[in-house]
């Protein structure tokens, strides 16, 4: 009789988890939440059978599951905190390795730094070389020119003394010695 009523009072609560409006992993906890089926527990006495049962287990049986529930748990535990532990070692591997990285980086930008430091040093000191240069090529272009302007200044005197020396002669005496001795 006790069965059957357990079968009945099973397949009704089944009946309302399924109907449950909750739908996703918890529906059972929902069902459970729900006053309606919590009542109908009650008046079908599950709950009553459940407890009952509780209190008819000797203190040895409820010792002895308790006992293994809590070594069960002590297995779970173990287990997820060897994994843990795990994943913390593989994780501080990471951070050190990650931090050996950023300190490699960060001394290879200092370097960098004082190599581009020495390097726009020298830059600069070429920089202002040239720009000497440049102004010692500018004066000397232009102490060229005036040479120039000088020489050609002496040329067109020259050549005005030569020319007026060529008239000279040519109007000179000894000019037309000369072509009556050619002639």
């Amino acid at each position: 009789m006790e069965k059957r009523k357990k079968r009945a009072v099973g397949k009704k609560v089944g009946r309302r988890v399924e109907s449950s409006e909750s739908g996703g992993p918890n529906q059972e906890q929902a069902s459970l939440d729900d006053r309606e089926v919590v009542q109908s527990l009650m008046k079908e006495s599950i709950l009553l059978y459940i407890a009952t049962k509780m209190l008819r287990k000797g203190d040895v049986e409820r010792f002895d599951e308790s006992f293994a529930t809590y070594l069960e748990h002590g297995h779970y535990l173990f287990a997820h905190s060897e994994v843990a532990s795990k994943r913390w070692a593989k994780a501080s591997k990471a951070l050190e390795e990650a931090r050996a990285e950023v300190e490699k980086a960060q001394a290879k930008v200092k370097s960098m730094r004082v190599a581009l430091e020495i390097q726009s040093t020298e830059v600069e000191h070429l920089r202002e070389e040239l720009r000497a240069e440049h102004e010692e090529m500018m004066n000397l272009r232009t102490v060229l020119a005036q040479e120039e302007e000088e020489k050609r200044k002496a040329q067109e005197g020259v050549d005005a003394v030569v020319q007026r020396a060529v008239e000279s002669f040519k109007s000179s005496r000894d000019m037309e010695d000369i072509k009556i001795a050619f002639t």
